[in-house]
């Protein structure tokens, strides 16, 4: 009897490894998962998806069924997660979800939900963003695919939408308990609460070429090659449907502030508001004012308009316009304070506390010059705390450790050692070389050999005698 039970339970072991090694379908097993698909870009906590067996899966996001764990995340809220870089969490009233750097998404703390277990095998990497309103959880993947979870009821009205979105999406916005998603396509696609905005359908055949969308708690913006469209509670419909005649056609997403309950537009030096008037959008008070306007700023309740000058003009909200109006008048202070120039005849550098540099190279290319000053670069050189040069090329460290080069190779301006160049603390620099010091204490040198060795020296006795020094102040 003992020697048929137990071969008994061999054979079911046996019969459940060769089924799954075979591709027996996931709800003979009744694992009840998802199976992830190249042709499935949405997929919900209660999709009814199977995997084909003519379909290739993508191994990297099938579940394991060998153990009671089935998936390839560690869904006990006790898991140590102090080692992994946090990038976002969102929270409804009984659970937080955390995206970290890694692409992964994981419950980092709250109750158990079982809709999150069945697609968790689909959040292990490769997710960009998420979100949560209304009871409903979602994440975008770097590859378009949407993914949600949460309430039953939230989750069905996804489903309803999940279609239009096969194409793959670019970017997801929400208000307190409605989503707006742009396609790759160009058009805009909404679910959730109608009262802030989440039945577009009767402005769809306005959102079809979309070049961004915006959102705050009351309602959405679309910037689209025709114009401007904005929908969502009765207040920024009203609002909008008297100001939208006086907007440019030809607008720019870049220039759209929000604060909770309203909207700001901005182009040509002109401000177009709409939405809350207590919270900023009636500008009617300081429309005199609002002329060469350069750039805008808002926070939860006000606007604070910059002009060419760096003049300021604020409304909306008396309890939020004071801070931000302190906040952005530091913000003018340090981006016009000069902590640093470097002058190199043609080229030369210009750092500021804010931490932007300004640039000077000529506009003409040889391999003597500055030639390896490339756009990307320049993109790259945001949050700067110090600058160095040498005769002929200029070094930048960002606050984050990253250290960037420029300039005549031999001077330096040619890194071979950048992939090195990270988690820096300073850098130094002489005629012909520099020297990055890491956090670990470290040093990295590049440029010219003879004076990379010189400018070594000097910099590990200048850190041994600086170790020295804090020795001796210990108690």
């Amino acid at each position: 009897m003992r020697f048929f039970v137990s071969l008994s339970l061999v054979s079911l072991i046996y019969f459940v490894a060769t089924s799954v090694a075979s591709g027996t379908n996931k709800e003979e097993l009744d694992f009840n998962l998802t199976t992830a698909t190249s042709n499935i870009p949405c997929i919900s906590a209660f999709s009814k998806e199977t995997n084909p067996s003519n379909q290739t899966q993508d191994l990297s996001l099938t579940p394991h069924l060998t153990t009671s764990n089935s998936y390839q995340v560690n869904l006990d809220p006790t898991l140590d997660l102090k080692s992994k870089e946090v990038i976002k969490s969102v929270s409804d009233n009984t659970s937080t979800y955390t995206l970290y750097k890694d692409g992964s998404v994981q419950r980092s703390s709250g109750l158990p939900e079982t809709s999150f277990s069945k697609i968790a095998y689909l959040l292990t990497k490769d997710v960009k963003e998420i979100y949560q309103a209304d009871g409903l959880f979602i994440a975008l993947r770097e590859d378009g695919r949407v993914i949600a979870w949460g309430d039953s009821s939230k989750v069905k009205e996804f489903e309803d939408i999940s279609d239009k979105l096969s194409k793959g999406v670019k970017k997801i916005v929400h208000t307190r308990n409605a989503f707006a998603a742009l396609t790759k396509e160009g058009t805009v696609v909404t679910w959730g609460n109608a009262s802030t905005g989440g039945d577009s359908s009767s402005i769809s055949n306005k959102l079809t070429r979309t070049k961004e969308i915006y959102a705050n708690k009351a309602g959405f913006c679309a910037v689209t090659y025709e114009g401007i469209i904005s929908w969502g509670d009765s207040i920024v419909q009203s609002t909008f449907a008297k100001i939208s005649s006086k907007l440019p056609w030809n607008a720019d997403g870049k220039f759209i502030a929000t604060t909770d309950t309203a909207f700001a537009f901005f182009k040509f030096g002109k401000v177009f508001t709409w939405g809350d008037p207590s919270n900023g959008g009636d500008s009617s008070k300081v429309k005199d004012q609002l002329s060469d306007i350069k750039t805008i700023y808002s926070n939860e309740g006000a606007f604070v308009a910059v002009g060419k000058n760096n003049t300021t003009v604020g409304w909306g909200n008396p309890d939020s316009l004071k801070p931000l109006l302190a906040e952005v008048e530091e913000k003018i202070r340090l981006s016009t304070t000069v902590i640093k120039t470097i002058d190199l005849g043609e080229n030369g550098l210009t750092l500021y506390a804010d931490g932007r540099v300004t640039v000077r190279t000529p506009v003409y290319y040889s391999p003597y010059y500055f030639s390896n000053y490339t756009h990307e670069l320049e993109m790259e050189l945001h949050d700067i705390i110090d600058v160095k040069n040498t005769q002929k090329a200029i070094a930048a460290l960002r606050s984050d450790g990253r250290v960037f080069v420029w300039g005549n190779s031999s001077y330096g301006g040619d890194s071979y050692v950048a992939k090195k160049l990270v988690d820096v603390k300073e850098i130094y620099s002489n005629r012909q070389a520099f020297v990055a010091v890491r956090n670990d204490g470290t040093t990295v040198g590049w440029g010219n050999k003879w004076d990379v060795e010189d400018l070594i020296e000097e910099v590990n006795k200048k850190i041994a005698n600086n170790n020295n020094s804090s020795t001796k102040k210990d108690p």
